[in-house]
């Protein structure tokens, strides 16, 4: 969603299985997209991409916090890794913390029966 290529369920490709995702469903997707907008107004301020506003939140963290970003193309790879030298300032941390709170996002994270797979 940072990547700003999901603007609805119709954008999601034929075959990728995040459509299976509850977060991604069409009850779910609207509000998670707006959940998104505070991280794309930073990056117009700052003059970056909204991934690259969303990596830096997350690295602001602490060390104990390693983001995994998706990565398709040389291009994200290069603005991912550049999200590191982007700073945010304390209260630009705040207005994301308070914009976008962990309980925010509707729906699971993964499909129903997903997790049986992950905990062996």
């Amino acid at each position: 969603m940072f990547g700003g290529d999901i603007t609805g369920a119709d954008s999601l490709a034929e075959g990728d299985r995040r459509a299976n995702h509850p977060r991604f469903k069409d009850e779910n997707l609207g509000n998670n997209l707006k959940l998104v907008e505070p991280v794309r107004a930073m990056a117009l301020v700052k003059g970056c991409t909204p991934a690259q506003v969303a990596l830096a939140w997350v690295l602001a963290k602490g060390e104990h916090i390693i983001p995994i970003p998706g990565t398709r193309t040389q291009k994200h790879l290069e603005d991912n890794a550049a999200a590191a030298d982007l700073e945010l300032s304390p209260a630009e941390i705040d207005a994301l913390d308070a914009a976008i709170p962990p309980d925010a996002t509707e729906g699971e994270r993964y499909p129903p029966g997903a997790l049986k797979h992950l905990h062996k």
